[in-house]
């Protein structure tokens, strides 16, 4: 077994262990398991969330034993660059891998557990939803601010953004499922809007987005919003 914990949470660490030892009986799931599971714990006034990656298949347990970083390893480590980035995200805690002869058999990311205000995706759901285009706009600025810090985050889907309001009219954003991010990357406008083909959006939310988009990257309008369009249709 591999064990990676951040210093800060040493003390910890028979808690963290526990869980992973109960994690198939006890917890709080949340979404579904269809590929991975994500539950979370409460514990002596602590939440903490833990994901569990499903066993790769025959290849890749041999890809991450010899030439990749696994899913849970690759978290912990994004997690600690966006968040020295300023940018939010849950605090990291620490991965785990578990190997056999062959490779890896199962990893998990754990990190502290944040209880939002909202997700992304109950206001792209909801077209009543209060504050709908402000929280829009903001999204999209949090993603153009990602971009400008050479952070490419290729899971931009709408489950993958918890939303607090601090104040009205203020709404921060903080990311999760890291794992599928690019490092050090300098975007072209035309990367810029591609990285906002996953959202499944609807004509609304794609002009709130375009008009954000062709001020930051000083392009008409119109030409965001086609580009925009057909990468989400695609």
């Amino acid at each position: 077994m591999r064990f990676k914990i951040e210093d800060q949470y040493k003390p910890i660490q028979p808690l963290v262990l526990t869980l992973l030892g109960n994690f198939k009986l006890e917890g709080v799931l949340i979404g579904t398991e269809r590929r991975n599971a994500v539950k979370y714990f409460e514990r002596d006034g602590r939440l903490i969330n833990i994901k569990y990656f499903k066993k790769p298949h025959f290849i890749n347990k041999i890809v991450y034993q010899y030439f990749r970083k696994s899913k849970a390893e690759r978290s912990f480590l994004h997690a600690k660059l966006l968040l020295n980035s300023d940018l939010g995200t849950p605090r990291p805690i620490a991965f785990i891998e578990e190997r056999d002869n062959i490779g890896l058999t199962k990893s998990y990311y754990i990190s502290e557990h944040l209880t939002p205000d909202f997700t992304l995706k109950k206001v792209l759901e909801d077209s009543g939803f209060p504050d709908r285009k402000l929280i829009i706009q903001q999204y999209t600025q949090f993603v153009v601010t990602l971009q400008d810090k050479g952070f490419e985050f290729l899971d931009n889907t709408a489950n993958n953004f918890l939303i607090c309001q601090t104040t009205p009219g203020k709404y921060t954003f903080y990311i999760v499922d890291l794992n599928r991010m690019r490092i050090n990357q300098i975007l072209t406008p035309e990367r810029r809007i591609r990285n906002f083909e996953r959202l499944r959006a609807d004509e609304q939310i794609i002009s709130f987005i375009s008009e954000e988009l062709a001020v930051v990257l000083k392009m008409p309008l119109q030409k965001v919003m086609t580009k925009l369009q057909t990468y989400s249709m695609q």
